[in-house]
């Protein structure tokens, strides 16, 4: 288990959540013990944490898949008086349910975790997107050739599958994309979900490549 801790530097802005990055391997996630606990994880660390504090952890499900990213809050942190790693519970509220039920149907091995296959670029271009006679009007947060992040307060639930209409600012144009929802971020801050396309058309897909190649002067989101 590795911890992200904040780049120094006047420019720098820190990120509000200390982050712990770890190998998601079966029996890691335990059942919640309280009402508010949808589920729990025991971490060994070295670095000084708070009960109470508020985490991230990322878990890796190998280098060919993507890593999901939990909140949680510690709950309580065993010290080991020979001065190796302590055991730390992590918590994992409601909120986070979405995501619980990814990481545990993939190591229960009921689905295979969701490729690696492209690097994501922030953006903000105005979409719709359509499930049915639905019809939501949102922005990306994040583009690449594989997916999407939708910014929304009102994102539909994992496995939905959905057309997205992205305008290509550059070219007048709008692209329908066929997706489905591989996860959900339910977050006052910064609430949507993420996409993975299911392009069949190979224009659709060159189309997509342009818009893409668009964003490629701006950084990667980490």
């Amino acid at each position: 288990m590795t911890v992200a801790r904040p780049d120094s530097g006047p420019n720098v802005q820190a990120p509000s959540l200390r982050r712990l990055r770890m190998r998601a391997e079966p029996g890691l996630l335990q059942d919640g013990e309280r009402l508010d606990e949808l589920a729990r994880m025991e971490i060994a660390v070295r670095e000084p944490i708070s009960v109470g504090e508020l985490l991230e952890v990322e878990l890796s499900f190998g280098a060919l898949a993507d890593e999901i990213v939990l909140e949680g809050k510690a709950a309580t942190i065993q010290a080991d008086n020979d001065g190796g790693q302590n055991a730390l519970i992590v918590r994992f509220g409601h909120d986070q349910r979405a995501k619980l039920d990814y990481v545990r149907s993939v190591l229960d091995g009921e689905r295979p975790a969701a490729a690696r296959g492209h690097r994501r670029l922030p953006s903000d271009l105005p979409v719709w997107w359509r499930t049915g006679p639905l019809r939501q009007q949102a922005r990306l947060g994040d583009l690449s050739r594989g997916g999407a992040f939708v910014v929304t307060p009102s994102p539909p639930a994992v496995g939905t599958h959905l057309e997205l209409e992205l305008h290509d600012v550059w070219e007048r144009r709008v692209l329908k994309l066929p997706s489905v929802v591989s996860w959900v971020k339910l977050d006052p801050r910064h609430s949507g979900f993420g996409v993975t396309f299911r392009l069949a058309d190979r224009r659709n897909a060159q189309q997509l490549d342009a818009v893409v190649r668009h964003h490629t002067d701006g950084p990667a989101v980490c």
